[in-house]
C-alpha cells in the first residue's frame, strides 16, 4: 500500500513537472543572449520557438524557427532570416535558397504543394530575374522574371504544347515574338498586351499566309494574303476582314482593284479579266450591282444598271458592226423598251423579250437618237 501511494505521488510530480515545462515562456534552455539557446515566445507571437545561435539577444548565426504553420531551418542575422535556408510549410509549399531581411532573395527553389516548381532569381520574396516555372499540368516558362511576372525575354509553353518565345512585360506577350500552335499555324511578329499588334505574320496550317499590320489581335490596316491556291490580295484591313481599297490577284490571271467590305468586294472598282475584258463601276457584298461599265475584249461596251452580276435596267452597248442598242434589260438580255439603231442609220423602236425583238412601237414615240459607238455583248 505505500508503495503504491509513492508511485502516485512521484507520477504527479511529473505531470506537473512536464506541464510547467511546456508553459515555459522566454530562454528555457542554453545561452539566449550570445550563444546557442532555445526561445519561446508569447503574445503576439505566441506559439513560436526558436532554437539556435544568438547574438547580442538576436538571433544571429544557424537556427531553426518554429511558425504555426511552418518551420525555417537555416542562417540569421540581426533577428532576420539571412543566407541560405529552408522554410517548409505545414501545407507542403517549401522554399530553399537564399533570404534576406525575411524575404527570398537571390537564388532559390520554391516547390508548391500542386506540383508546381520555381527555380531561379529572387527579389524582395518575388520572383525577379532568371528563371524556371514548371507548372504541374505540364506548363514550362523559362526567362526573365520581375516582381513574380515574365518580364523580359521568355519561352513559355502551356499544358496543350502551344509555344511563345519573345519578349513579355508585366506577364503578357509584348514586343517581338514568335506564337506556334499545335493546330499548325505559327505567328511572327509585334505583340502588345498580349494581342498581336504591329508588323507581323501570320502563317496558317493549310498553307494560306497573312503579313501586314495588326491591331488588338486582328489584320487592321495595310497587308497581304497569299491564299492556297494562287490567289492574292494586296491592300486595306479592318478588324480582321478586307475592308477598304485593296487589289485581288486571281490565280487564274484575272484581277479586281478597288473597294472591299466584310472581305467582299463593295463600292467603286474594276475588275479585269485575262482575255482582256474588264468591268468598272459598283459592287454591292461582292456582286456587280447599280451603275457600271463592262468593256469587251473587242471592243464592245456596254454602260448602265446593274443587277446580281448581270446588265440590268436601263442602259446603252455599243457593238463591233457599229450598231447599238439603248434601252432596257434583264439578267444581262435585252427586255422591255428600246432603240436598235443600226449601222446604216436606221433605227428599230419596240419591246424585247430575252433578247428577241417581239413588237415595233410607232415611230412617232421613239426617242430622241443617241450617239453609240459599240459592239455585240452575247449575255453577260
Amino acid at each position: 500500500m505505500a508503495k503504491t501511494i509513492i508511485w502516485t505521488m512521484l507520477a504527479l510530480v511529473m505531470v506537473t513537472s512536464t506541464a510547467n515545462a511546456s508553459e515555459q515562456v522566454g530562454c528555457i534552455s542554453g545561452n539566449c543572449e550570445n550563444g546557442a539557446g532555445t526561445y519561446v515566445y508569447d503574445g503576439d507571437l505566441q506559439g513560436q520557438r526558436y532554437e539556435g545561435e544568438w547574438l547580442s539577444r538576436k538571433r544571429h548565426g544557424q537556427g531553426v524557427h518554429y511558425y504555426p504553420d511552418g518551420r525555417y531551418e537555416g542562417q540569421w542575422q540581426q533577428d532576420k532570416r539571412s543566407g541560405k535556408g529552408d522554410y517548409l510549410h505545414v501545407d507542403g509549399h517549401r522554399y530553399s535558397g537564399e533570404w534576406l531581411n525575411d524575404e527570398p532573395h537571390g537564388n532559390g527553389v520554391f516547390e508548391h504543394a500542386s506540383g508546381n516548381r520555381y527555380e531561379g532569381e529572387w527579389e524582395v520574396g518575388k520572383r525577379s530575374g532568371r528563371g524556371v516555372m514548371k507548372g504541374a499540368d505540364g506548363t514550362h516558362h523559362e526567362g526573365v522574371w520581375k516582381a513574380d511576372k515574365y518580364h523580359g525575354h521568355g519561352s513559355h509553353t502551356d499544358e496543350k504544347g502551344n509555344n511563345y518565345t519573345g519578349e513579355y512585360k508585366y506577364g503578357e506577350p509584348n514586343g517581338q515574338g514568335t506564337y506556334k500552335n499545335m493546330e499548325g499555324y505559327r505567328y511572327v511578329g509585334m505583340w502588345k498586351d498580349g494581342l498581336r499588334h504591329g508588323e507581323g505574320t501570320l502563317f496558317y496550317e493549310n498553307g494560306l499566309r497573312y503579313e501586314g499590320r495588326w491591331v488588338n489581335g486582328k489584320e487592321d490596316g495595310i497587308g497581304t494574303t497569299y491564299f492556297t491556291d494562287g490567289d492574292r490580295y494586296v491592300g486595306e484591313y479592318k478588324a480582321g476582314e478586307r475592308d477598304g481599297q485593296g487589289v485581288y490577284y486571281f490565280a487564274n490571271g484575272d484581277r479586281y482593284v478597288g473597294e472591299y467590305k466584310d472581305r467582299r468586294k463593295h463600292g467603286q472598282g474594276t475588275y479585269y479579266y485575262l482575255n482582256g475584258e474588264r468591268y468598272t463601276g459598283q459592287y454591292v457584298m461582292g456582286v456587280k450591282e447599280g451603275q457600271g461599265t463592262y468593256q469587251f475584249v473587242d471592243g464592245s461596251r456596254y454602260k448602265g444598271d446593274w443587277e446580281r452580276n448581270h446588265p440590268s435596267g436601263h442602259g446603252t452597248v455599243s457593238y463591233s458592226d457599229g450598231s447599238c442598242y439603248h434601252g432596257r434589260w434583264q439578267e444581262g438580255m435585252k427586255h422591255g423598251i428600246g432603240t436598235l439603231y443600226e449601222k446604216h442609220g436606221t433605227a428599230k423602236y419596240g419591246e424585247w423579250r430575252q433578247d428577241i425583238f417581239v413588237r415595233l412601237i410607232d415611230k412617232e414615240h421613239q426617242p430622241r437618237s443617241i450617239t453609240c459607238k459599240m459592239l455585240s455583248i452575247g449575255r453577260i
